[in-house]
Formats: C-alpha cells, structure tokens, sequence
C-alpha cells in the first residue's frame, strides 16, 4: 500500500528524527530485490513497471543519504542469476539498470559510480554505459 504523498512526508520526517547523528553510519548497503514480485503483487502484467519503480527508489535512496550524510552507498542491482530470465523482460530490466546508473553520474549530486562484479557477463551496449558513467563520475568524491 503505498501512503498518500502529505503522510509519507511526515513518516519520513519522523524517521529523521528518531536517527542518531552520532550514530549515522558512513556506508550503507543496499540489495535491489523483489520489484517483479512487487509488480505482479499490484497486478501489473508487465513487471518491467516493479523494475522502473525500484529505480525510482534508487534515487530516493541516494537523497536520503546525501541529507543524512551517508558519503557511501553499495547499490547491487543484478545478480548473475537474473542474466537467465527471459530475453524480453532481460533487455527491460538492462536497460533500467543503464538508466539509473547514467542518472546518479548524470545528477548535480556527488556520487561516483563505482562497477563492480561480472561485467563481462553483460551485453556490450550495457556494459559501455555502465563504464561511461563510471568514467562519467570519476572526479566525484562520492560524499
């Protein structure tokens, strides 16, 4: 259920306030998971729409650390296990994760992007933004 915009306004504010800021850490982490499973919970046929609303909160996730002050964020979008799902719903989802990623590097935040793990694996169009963005960001200092 998602909360009408006035009164997920004050739980965030809420949430702000009850966090320590002597206890605010330097990193968090983060695993994307369950936006196909979301998307067929609200009855959407085509899950592609949990994949666009998770990269929405991608950069949710980065505004709230850029206010708390949170200088690094581990966002693991993909999985090797997920390069086996069907072709169709593969190129929507690639195709959201080399949107987010240009995003962040694009964006007048901080933020360097940082790739790791089996790049190899990724079709060569995916892996050249995911570069490019790196390259993008890389005088960023990430805080």
């Amino acid at each position: 259920m998602k909360l009408p915009s006035p009164v997920y306004s004050l739980y965030e504010n809420r949430l702000r306030a009850s966090l320590d800021p002597e206890r605010m850490p330097r990193h968090v982490a983060v695993m994307c998971d369950g936006n196909r499973r979301w998307a067929k919970e609200a009855g959407f046929t085509d899950v592609s729409h949990g994949h666009r609303a998770g990269a929405v909160k991608v950069a949710e996730l980065l505004q709230w650390c850029d206010d708390l002050g949170i200088e690094i964020a581990t966002i693991y979008l993909l999985s090797v296990e997920n390069l086996e799902r069907d072709a169709s719903e593969l190129d929507l989802l690639l195709d959201i994760i080399g949107d987010v990623v240009e995003e962040i590097s694009r964006s007048n935040s901080n933020w360097r992007v940082g790739v790791v793990g089996h790049t190899w694996l990724l079709p060569e169009p995916l892996a050249a933004r995911l570069q490019a963005a790196q390259d993008a960001s890389k005088d960023n200092t990430g805080t």
